[in-house]
């Protein structure tokens, strides 16, 4: 491993540490909204609104897949969607 490359849990945690914070914020609005507008619940937890959001996220930034569901699970861990 070269100097300056960090080991890939270190990665993780790195990118869970500056992006979960928005993501539960996203969750959070979204929720919010689609009950506002008559969405029920089950609807809303059949979605799984933090895989969706945090595969677009980890797209849109350049990871990969095992990015996005390291923060989805982190997110389903601490969300009560």
């Amino acid at each position: 491993m070269a100097p300056n490359e960090k080991p890939e849990a270190e990665l993780i945690k790195g990118m869970l540490d500056t992006t979960l914070p928005l993501l539960l914020t996203e969750i959070a609005c979204l929720r919010s909204l689609a009950i506002k507008n008559g969405t029920s619940p089950e609807v809303l937890e059949k979605a799984d609104l933090p895989s969706a959001i945090a595969k677009r996220n980890a797209e849109r930034l350049g990871y990969g897949e095992q990015y996005a569901e390291a923060i989805a699970k982190a997110a389903r861990n601490t969300a009560s969607i």
